[in-house]
């Protein structure tokens, strides 16, 4: 015979016992009620992407609609409104830099074309007196007469060296007086003397030179014989009327060292348009991140009021017989 150990509420064969099943329901209620009580703890989701949660507090805060909803506050609108002008200055000033841009290339067009062309004579070039600006840098031709005093443009730079350009006026037959630029003269010792040039040719003179318009005026008052710009308006209260444009020598006047080439080069301004108008986006980038910011540091600060999707409520359901059982043993065994 085999022996066996019998010990009460504990029998393999029998039905357990009221004291029996009593702990059991304690236990299985004591793991719903853990569960139940999870801590809302944030943690950082693995989801990622548009639409998905960035800080996931059992799925409260984060989402795109949420982000939405905090654009709508008068602060954040006012940051969106401020985005906007933003955006549209930058636009702009794309555009004025792309303008820029587009006037230099127009230009190193012209130059290329024009810089290294057979002379025309001046006469096919230039109408009704003045030029246009397709006409700049065209090579011509021209025969006049100098007049004998030089007019000095102090303040010029020339391959990167300060100094003085020479300029000379030329009466053109059937055309009038033109400013001609006879090259260049570095500085002495003292900038405040002029340099000492070489007499101008007497009698007939035969040119070959490119047109350029006229240098805008910087408004400066200088001694007689002398200019701050090639601006032949400048020029014409000591020598008088002179035509609208002037002409720039191919061979400089004896003494005097030859003006740099033209650049071509285009600058940087579209580059600068183009990153114009990439920042564009900043200022809405600044509004979406520093929403998304907000939300999460107030979820951090206070993860129980955080808003969103809660979780529902979970409805009491009515004690059974065993609850009623279990409360009835809870208060017998407090009293012994």
């Amino acid at each position: 015979n085999s022996s066996s150990l019998n010990i009460p509420g504990f029998s393999s064969q029998a039905k357990p016992s009221s004291g029996m099943q009593y702990v059991q329901r304690r236990l299985q209620r004591s793991v719903t009620e853990t569960r139940r009580s999870r801590p809302n703890r944030p943690y950082r989701s693995i989801r990622r992407g548009c639409g998905k949660e960035v800080i996931d507090h059992q799925g409260t805060t984060g989402t795109v609609v949420h982000v939405f909803r905090r654009l709508l506050t008068p602060r954040w609108l006012g940051m969106l409104l401020a985005a906007f002008v933003f955006a549209a200055a930058c636009v702009q000033l794309g555009r004025w830099q792309f303008g820029r841009h587009e006037q230099r290339s127009a230009y190193a067009d012209r130059v290329e074309t024009h810089y290294s062309a057979p002379a025309r004579p001046i006469t096919d070039v230039i109408t009704n007196q003045s030029m246009t600006p397709d006409d700049d840098w065209t090579a011509v031709t021209l025969s006049g007469s100098y007049r004998p005093d030089p007019i000095f443009v102090r303040n010029r730079t020339n391959n990167g060296e300060p100094g003085t350009e020479v300029l000379g006026v030329l009466d053109v037959p059937a055309l009038g007086a033109v400013l001609v630029d006879l090259g260049y003269a570095l500085a002495g010792g003292d900038a405040r003397e002029l340099p000492a040039v070489a007499s101008l040719p007497s009698g007939r003179t035969d040119l070959t030179g490119w047109v350029r318009p006229p240098e805008a005026s910087r408004g400066r008052e200088l001694p007689a014989g002398q200019l701050a710009s090639i601006t032949p308006a400048d020029a014409e209260p000591a020598v008088g009327p002179l035509l609208d444009f002037y002409v720039r020598a191919k061979t400089p006047l004896t003494g005097l060292a030859e003006l740099e080439a033209p650049s071509t080069s285009l600058g940087p301004h579209l580059a600068y348009a183009i990153q114009w108008w990439l920042t564009t986006v900043a200022g809405f980038a600044f509004v979406w991140f520093g929403i998304k910011r907000e939300l999460q540091e107030e979820a951090l600060a206070n993860p129980a009021g955080t808003a969103g999707p809660t979780r529902p409520a979970v409805r009491r359901r009515n004690p059974s017989l065993e609850d009623e059982e279990d409360a009835e043993l809870d208060r017998h065994y407090a009293q012994e």
